[in-house]
């Protein structure tokens, strides 16, 4: 591609040439804005080992700009938040993480037989301290319906309706997180 415009160049390959832009004289503190964006997943797992690789190999220090946890987690040692300019929350990838679990996620399931799961949820024994709240949405095309729950306990809500499922041989199309755990801290964290 050398004799290619860059114009031409796709993300990707135009990330890795602000990635080669950015290593030439070798210096001891990068700044990175999502320098993950617009990677494949080959790309993105060579982009890590390379920033990995660099760091030790020259000490560098990598600043790097990102609202993905897995992403950070797997190279940072130390994680900021920040909000308008200043630190809302500071820690290692661990403590990050632990203020995320303290956090209410929501899980939203959809299946065809959605009224016999939350009927069966409801009669949990610890229905109302594993749950928060819950809301029902149809699907556009009026097969399947679903419900989000909201809980700090999401362990527990995933390991309950797998349980359901198995023992009570229900249909589930799909059981999934819908909110990043990452922003959904920072929502905590900024709101009021």
């Amino acid at each position: 591609v050398a004799n290619k415009r860059i114009l031409t160049f796709s993300k990707g390959m135009k990330q890795r040439i602000k990635l080669g832009l950015a290593l030439m004289h070798n210096p001891r503190f990068i700044i990175a804005d999502e320098p993950f964006n617009g990677l494949d997943p080959i790309a993105r797992k060579q982009f890590f080992d390379l920033m990995k690789r660099y760091s030790q190999e020259y000490q560098t220090t990598w600043f790097v700009s990102s609202h993905v946890l897995f992403e950070v987690e797997r190279l940072a040692q130390n994680i900021i938040l920040l909000y308008k300019g200043r630190t809302i929350a500071q820690g290692s990838p661990s403590r990050i993480r632990a203020m995320i679990q303290e956090q209410p996620h929501s899980i939203q399931i959809t299946s065809p037989s959605i009224r016999e799961m939350v009927k069966l949820l409801v009669d949990q024994s610890d229905f109302k301290e594993l749950i928060s709240s819950m809301e029902f949405t149809t699907s556009l095309k009026g097969q399947d319906e679903s419900f989000t729950v909201e809980t700090k306990d999401p362990t527990r809500v995933y390991q309950l309706v797998t349980d359901l499922v198995v023992d009570y041989n229900l249909p589930i199309s799909e059981i999934k997180p819908t909110d990043e755990g990452l922003e959904s801290l920072f929502k905590s964290l900024t709101v009021g």
